[in-house]
């Protein structure tokens, strides 16, 4: 594997989480955004132009669409001036459509699983020997990791990451880790990063692939409403009931006030549907809150409009479908799993392209991993070589 691959995935599955929250996070990013210019230039420097325009493809149209939408938005429906906010935005979309083209355009090779799993390894042992230096004084994980629910999506990601590698001969040992992830998860008290990591479990081990297709296509349609029946339920009887549930398992409340502030923004996005109020424009400029909204979908409709969260949502469904399309091979079964959990872990976060974007990063990192062509011939001759044995 080449010196400049080595530096991207360390820079994005160890660095970029590692700094993220720091005062040199943002020049971090930047780093990054370089490398990612460097691998795509590299990779189409023996291309023609036209042929290049015909070999992007719709997935990555639809990408800078959804840049362009948020900026759109600031020029014709602008509430807020143009500030460092507002460029940071514009720059955390394009690093995620950057992410996602480094990824699905750089050289794979077998050496390339085999140096993400040693970076998964080191990310285990550091968290382990953490826990047995501070939890067992504290006897509280909020001591131990200052931002759990940033710690529970990070340690979420890597689980597609074990399981992308086909090589079937370390199946106890992907067990194992998936297993210690999964108690990590659960040490966060991350609820959002746990329940997607279900989700997604439970989507590879139904046996039909009619039957994961139909529960995921109806998993990520209800994701979309659940916004809508979070705000209505509240102080009802099944209301309650959630809210005790969720208090006797996790020991957090159901109901945290995110109902009163998603109720406030889709007030807000009715005012303005189409284009919203532009890229990193936050609810606290409209509403009497210091938060985000806690929800992707809303967030992305606020800024961009319907317009934009459509794109954005078309974007994840093109990409869904090409994992469809290869299913019968494991780990575009895995993938296809990855992309309704992680929209159901958007319902309470806005890690996808901006909040804690380092996780983010990741995802489209995957995400783009499952799109290498170089990737889907390196699974072909793996599944070729045992058939011929």
């Amino acid at each position: 594997m080449e010196y400049i691959n080595i530096i991207y995935l360390s820079s994005i599955l160890f660095f970029l989480p590692l700094l993220s929250g720091t005062s040199i996070s943002d020049v971090a990013f930047a780093i990054v955004f370089v490398i990612e210019l460097i691998i795509l230039l590299k990779s189409i420097s023996n291309q023609l132009y036209i042929k290049l325009i015909y070999n992007i493809g719709l997935i990555y149209y639809l990408g800078i669409s959804f840049t362009l939408c948020g900026i759109i938005a600031l020029f014709i429906e602008r509430e807020t001036p143009l500030s460092v906010t507002v460029v940071r935005s514009v720059f955390q979309t394009t690093l995620c459509l950057m992410t996602f083209g480094a990824s699905s355009y750089m050289d794979f090779s077998g050496s390339t699983f085999r140096y993400i799993q040693r970076i998964i390894f080191f990310t285990i042992i550091m968290n382990t020997i953490l826990l047995l230096l501070f939890y067992p004084i504290n006897e509280n994980i909020r001591l131990v990791y200052s931002h759990p629910n940033f710690l529970g999506a990070y340690f979420f990601m890597f689980t597609p990451l074990v399981l992308l590698d086909c090589n079937r001969r370390n199946r106890a040992k992907k067990i194992l880790v998936i297993t210690i992830l999964t108690f990590f998860i659960y040490l966060t008290g991350a609820r959002s990063a746990l329940l997607s990591q279900f989700i997604m479990l439970t989507i590879i081990i139904i046996p039909k692939i009619s039957f994961k297709k139909i529960f995921s296509y109806l998993l990520m349609i209800s994701t979309i409403f659940f916004t809508f029946i979070y705000i209505y339920i509240y102080q009802t009887t099944l209301g309650s009931y959630l809210n005790n549930l969720s208090r006797d398992i996790f020991h957090k409340n159901f109901f945290s006030g995110r109902q009163i502030i998603w109720n406030e923004m889709l007030e807000l996005i009715y005012q303005k549907p189409f284009f919203g109020y532009g890229a990193g424009t936050k609810p606290s400029a409209m509403l009497d809150i210091s938060l985000s909204a806690h929800n992707w979908y809303l967030q992305i409709a606020f800024q961009t409009g319907i317009i934009g969260l459509i794109v954005a949502l078309l974007l994840i469904l093109f990409i869904y479908r090409y994992y469809i399309s290869k299913i019968r091979l494991f780990p575009y079964m895995v993938l296809s799993a990855f992309i309704p959990a992680m929209l159901f872990h958007e319902l309470f976060e806005v890690m996808l392209t901006q909040n804690h974007l380092a996780v983010g990063l990741i995802v489209w990192c995957i995400l783009g991993l499952g799109y290498n062509r170089n990737y889907y011939k390196y699974i072909i001759d793996k599944y070729n070589n045992k058939k011929r044995i």
